[in-house]
């Protein structure tokens, strides 16, 4: 229970209490017996409500300040009742700045980023509600600290009003107490609405939960981030990665084992955790057992036994030095108020394997690419020699097979470069587009082909591969379509933006629509069919989706539609 309680990081208290406020627990300061014994004196009789609350009821919670050998620490505390004993987790907010702040008028003074939207704004006119953000001030600076709830966008979220020189809101998030709800969940059921609670919280809208037969959303294909786990899967069909999400799998799969006895998973997984400047803070029995290492490396610094941690930390597959050998780990990142902690898994043996899987893969496709070259080599001496007109037909059947097989080379590199690289982010959708349309310009004019195109104006959700979107259904107009005009334009909508392709070609017939994505489908064509197979991949990578409309003598219509990319002032519905 203890080890599982720090990933919560140093500025959480936590203790753990028996039915009577002894501590069994804590990692408070100090040699301390009675949790009443570290409250400032006048909030004692708080504290003792606090704890009486939750052991009839179940859970409470509430601000307290704990006293230090000098000076005091307000957190906000929540117990939780588990069997016999109490878990208090007090998070740290005297030191946190706050969202924004005002002053007595309503004025907002300053704000932080995520608030920067409110800037020279004033809270009692925007807000919807007018007559709550009032009553709450007035209890805020009548009883010196307000604590409640606020919507925003729809979302709960906690609110802490403390008045001073200027009147301060702190508006957040509190995800250990939805962790520890999934946790502490007794049964699947209880498990699927706490991790409902816990994304909500995140601000994530769309997504699919499935744990063995209990779901919520709907289940699709075109999710950017999908989390498997031992008895189920997460599909989040919108925001980009977290990195809360990535300790959800064990956290899942301890949760359902159906016991409340936390040391399990932390027995089970191997775990260490490193301050803000990469120095070694923490590690467990299963890290020292996986890795070699004891308690000596504690306040080395990550650097010496994995360089690739020097810069930053993230989730991926890292070499780490051991005292007798380097091994290969999987991690997964967690920071929590400043400590980043890491859950490893040793993957050695599948590196290993897939590595040489790559290797001969990569090699194979080399020598036989190059192999092609040199036939096309003699094929293209064998044309210049005295051959009669059938034999120059069928060196035309042979050299266009060959460089059919080289495309399809290249077009598998492709789809493995995808896979190991590619990283969601922000991408302006203009230069992209363009530069595709310039490098296919001498193909278009061979087939006498006039590109119109639009500035594209936005910026999307997507990753350094998105111009291989335009590069196949561009191409495919240009090669394939007949046409004579092809017409590039956008549809900037609310959370969207479509790119349009259109040409004036001989269109596809209608039996063929539902199949021109499938993986190596083709018609009438020298193509390797993996082109927009490969686009459709794409587009299911960044959460957007791809149609296509035709009539046969009509031309053809393709539409591409990217999620936007939100920038902070897309902003603000707040109802206190």
């Amino acid at each position: 229970m203890e080890e599982l309680l720090r990933l919560l990081g140093n500025d959480y208290r936590i203790f753990r209490l028996d039915g009577i406020g002894r501590v069994k627990y804590t990692n408070f300061d100090g040699n301390i017996s009675s949790f009443i014994d570290i409250i400032k004196f006048d909030e004692r009789a708080k504290a003792a409500k606090l704890f009486m609350q939750a052991m009839l009821n179940g859970s409470s919670e509430g601000n307290l300040m704990l006293e230090k050998e000098k000076g005091y620490e307000l957190h906000h505390f929540r117990f939780v009742k588990n069997d016999d004993e109490v878990i208090a987790i007090g998070k740290k907010i005297e030191d946190r700045v706050p969202a924004f702040s005002t002053d007595y008028m309503g004025n907002v003074l300053s704000a932080s980023d995520e608030w920067s939207s409110l800037l020279n704004k004033n809270i009692f006119e925007i807000s919807e509600n007018k007559e709550n953000i009032f009553t709450i001030v007035t209890n805020a600076i009548e009883y010196g600290e307000y604590e409640g709830k606020v919507n925003i966008n729809g979302k709960e979220r906690r609110l802490i009003v403390r008045p001073g020189n200027e009147i301060e809101f702190y508006i957040e998030d509190d995800v250990s107490e939805f962790i520890w709800g999934i946790l502490s969940s007794r049964n699947i059921e209880d498990i699927v609405r706490n991790l409902e609670r816990l994304l909500d919280s995140m601000g994530y809208e769309e997504y699919f939960i499935r744990i063995e037969n209990e779901t919520v959303g709907v289940d699709r294909e075109d999710a950017p981030i999908t989390i498997p786990f031992s008895r189920g899967v997460i599909k989040i069909y919108d925001g980009t990665r977290k990195e809360i999400l990535s300790a959800l799998p064990p956290i899942l799969n301890f949760s359902l084992s159906n016991t409340l006895s936390a040391s399990l998973i932390m027995n089970k997984f191997a775990v260490y955790g490193v301050d803000e400047d990469g120095n070694i803070i923490y590690i467990n029995e299963k890290f020292e057992e996986m890795m070699g290492y004891g308690k000596e490396i504690i306040g080395r610094n990550i650097s010496e036994f994995c360089n690739e941690h020097e810069k930053n930390m993230k989730d991926g597959i890292f070499k780490w030095r051991t005292p007798l050998s380097e091994i290969y780990v999987k991690e997964y990142i967690m920071p929590v108020n400043g400590v980043i902690y890491s859950i490893i898994f040793d993957v050695t043996e599948e590196r290993d394997a897939m590595r040489e899987a790559e290797f001969y893969n990569s090699l194979l496709r080399h020598d036989i690419y190059n192999k092609n070259q040199i036939a096309m080599g003699y094929l293209g001496l064998l044309k210049k020699t005295n051959t009669t007109k059938k034999q120059k037909e069928l060196l035309e059947k042979t050299i266009k097979a060959i460089d059919e097989g080289n495309k399809l080379i290249e077009s598998v590199r492709k789809m493995e470069e995808i896979k190991k690289n590619a990283r969601i982010r922000k991408v302006r959708l203009n230069p992209v587009v363009k530069n595709i349309c310039s490098s296919l310009e001498e193909a278009a004019r061979a087939n006498s082909i006039e590109i119109e195109y639009e500035n594209l104006n936005s910026t999307i959700i997507a990753d350094d591969f998105v111009g291989e979107i335009f590069l196949n259904i561009i191409g495919n107009a240009i090669e394939h379509s007949g046409a004579k005009h092809i017409r590039i334009y956008g549809i900037d909508e609310e959370i969207t933006y479509t790119v349009v392709v259109e040409d004036d070609g001989k269109g596809i017939e209608k039996e063929d629509m539902k199949r021109i994505f499938e993986e190596g489908w083709k018609k009438n064509s020298r193509g390797s069919g993996i082109g927009l197979y490969i686009v459709k991949k794409l587009m299911n990578r960044y959460g957007g989706k791809i149609e296509v409309e035709s009539e046969v003598g009509k031309g053809c219509k393709f539409k591409i539609t990217f999620r936007k990319a939100r920038g902070k002032d897309e902003f603000l519905r707040i109802r206190f």
